[in-house]
């Protein structure tokens, strides 16, 4: 069975220097199918094996993240 499951937040962190996961999905085996984090390097960033920068962030700013997972693939 395959489905497409959305994800819908507003997020936000105080400051760029702290590490702030938001989310991370698991599967039904425990397995971290997604992990986006807002890093320390002022980077919101999908984490898989190596990392992946997708855009700055600032402080005290509100972003809304929507998540799209096929679980077909």
């Amino acid at each position: 069975m395959s489905e497409i499951i959305k994800v819908e937040m507003k997020v936000r962190t105080d400051a760029t220097d702290k590490w702030f996961s938001a989310p991370s999905i698991y599967d039904s085996n425990g397995t971290a199918a997604v992990n986006l984090a807002f890093d320390v390097a002022g980077k919101i960033s999908y984490q898989n094996s190596s990392g992946t920068a997708l855009q700055s962030y600032s402080s005290k700013t509100w972003y809304k993240i929507l998540l799209v997972i096929n679980t077909d693939k």
